[in-house]
């Protein structure tokens, strides 16, 4: 990082060049019109007037080539201190132009107040009213030591008149310094205030992106707003296909609800079709009872929807009041831009999930398909070898699929897959991977299983599908085979499974056929029920 960052990002509103570079549009115009008032204007001064013209120009071309150089070099610290020393120089003109050649009523004394304005404005309300104190240090300091050093020149001595008139210039220039920069400072406290929202912001965009999944970003969405606007309580609801919403994060509930209903006239109903941010003072008895277990009825809250691909949610968010107990709009405005990155962020997630269901997934049956279990195959094999745990592989078809086919139509075949598809989840565990291995053959992983555990599952598997009868009964034959390291790869698991199941075809189907191994040692973990089929 370079000077001129460093000073930048401490907090400066505008970079120290572009405020050099006004100050000298400035310099030129206002001193190039003071030089044509002494040239054009016989009865400005009754000195001689080239010492001053030249002296004004010299410095305009001094100055000129001075910040031409800095703004050249880009060192910000060195243009800093060029400013502030042509500052000063800007002032010690001003005053020795205005005030020694014009005079105490000099038009061009108002210079004075015009310099502390254009200061306070271009370079900032510390510096103008820094610049009014040197102005007046000059003018006090010249009109009581130039009568010393100079006394014989009559330019320095004035009557009760002229000092009225500086008196009234340094007074003037005060009074416009203080006024300007009381406002510049109420607008620098603005725009800075702005500026670091809108840094909070763009850092909040930077962290959400990295996430990896919606639980994280509802996260960081709480803790944002509880950091940045002081919120007491927060809770993000995004919907769920079914209509209901699922809450991922909250802040402020000492039980948070996990699931939340759109009730009709309820505020979540009203909020997720809402086009603007909706703002509550309380929540109404009769429609909101979910709200009410976890909040008082008299809360203000600000309830913003939130679009997704399954649906809209609702953000609810208790930010602070003002003493009149008023929600600021910038807390507002603010909070509808977090909103909406955490709407991007949410949706591309979702995208992104359907992307990576639809290239691991079967189309037809939903469970996993090939390439997904060539993949879980080979990381479940690389973990047995490496922990010495066992695996077991099942490969199962079903029975006479064709004869369903040719009597029932293809379209009763799918539903068949299904049907076995839907049985084989519901009777494994949750850890287990069922996956489509090609036309009515499916393959099921038992990680850390040994053959007996893999026998009672798969005859589990028989047992379910034997028992379904719609939309047609079919069986379905069984080969079981647990992996050993010492002969099996990827694929040879699979083709000895494979030989089990052709046995069971040709034994009768609608059976089990285990290969013949030796107990896993370490083996004996009980077999986990099977989840329950949603």
């Amino acid at each position: 990082m370079n000077a001129f960052q460093s000073v930048r990002n401490s907090g400066d509103l505008v970079p120290v060049g572009d405020r050099l570079r006004a100050l000298a549009i400035w310099r030129t115009a206002v001193f190039g019109l003071a030089v044509l008032v002494i040239v054009l204007v016989p009865s400005f001064s009754e000195q001689n007037r080239v010492p001053y013209v030249a002296g004004v120009v010299g410095f305009l071309v001094v100055s000129g080539l001075l910040t031409n150089d800095a703004l050249r070099r880009n060192h910000a610290r060195r243009t800093l201190l060029l400013m502030r020393g042509l500052l000063m120089s800007d002032s010690v003109v001003i005053v020795m132009v205005s005030l020694t050649l014009g005079g105490t009523d000099s038009p061009l004394r108002y210079l004075v107040i015009l310099q502390a304005v254009e200061v306070t404005l271009l370079a900032s309300f510390r510096t103008g009213l820094r610049l009014v104190a040197w102005q007046s240090l000059l003018i006090s300091g010249l009109y009581v030591v130039g009568p010393t050093l100079f006394p014989d020149s009559g330019v320095f001595v004035v009557d009760g008149s002229g000092r009225n008139e500086l008196i009234g210039v340094v007074g003037c220039a005060w009074i416009a310094a203080i006024t300007t920069a009381s406002l510049a400072a109420a607008n620098e406290r603005e725009l800075r205030r702005r500026r670091y929202d809108l840094e909070q912001l763009s850092a909040y965009h930077g962290t959400i992106s990295e996430a990896g999944d919606i639980a994280a970003v509802a996260e960081e969405f709480v803790n944002s707003a509880v950091d940045e606007f002081q919120a007491t309580r927060v809770l993000v609801a995004l919907p769920e296909l079914d209509g209901r919403l699922t809450v991922w994060a909250t802040h402020g509930f000492e039980a948070p609800p996990s699931v939340l209903h759109l009730r009709h006239g309820s505020l979540l109903a009203e909020a997720v079709n809402a086009t603007s941010t909706m703002l509550v003072t309380e929540l109404q008895p009769d429609t909101d009872v979910e709200l009410l277990v976890h909040l008082p009825a008299q809360v203000r809250l600000a309830a913003l929807a939130i679009r997704t691909p399954a649906g809209r949610g609702v953000v609810l968010v208790e930010p602070p009041q003002t003493q009149a107990g008023r929600v600021e709009r910038r807390i507002v405005s603010m909070l509808e831009r977090y909103r909406d990155e955490l709407e991007s962020r949410v949706s591309n997630l979702f995208l992104i999930d359907s992307l990576r269901r639809a290239a691991t997934t079967d189309a037809l049956t939903g469970v996993a398909n090939r390439g997904r279990l060539r993949e879980a195959l080979h990381a479940e094999t690389q973990e047995s070898i490496r922990r010495a745990s066992p695996l077991s592989v099942v490969i199962l078809d079903v029975d006479h699929f064709k004869k369903v086919n040719d009597v029932h139509g293809h379209a009763a075949g799918d539903a068949v897959l299904k049907q076995v598809a839907a049985a084989l989840k519901g009777s494994v565990r949750p850890y287990d991977l069922v996956a489509r291995y090609g036309g009515e053959e499916f393959v099921v992983l038992l990680p850390g299983t040994d053959l007996p555990d893999a026998a009672v599952l798969a005859e589990r598997l028989r047992a379910t599908v034997e028992s379904s009868t719609s939309p047609v009964a079919v069986t379905i034959s069984l080969g079981v085979a647990r992996f050993d390291p010492a002969i099996d790869d990827e694929d040879n698991v699979i083709a000895r499974a494979d030989a089990l199941l052709y046995e069971a075809k040709q034994g009768g189907r609608n059976q089990v056929r285990l290969a013949s191994q030796p107990p896993f040692a370490g083996s004996g973990a009980p077999l986990p029920p099977p989840v329950p089929q949603s």
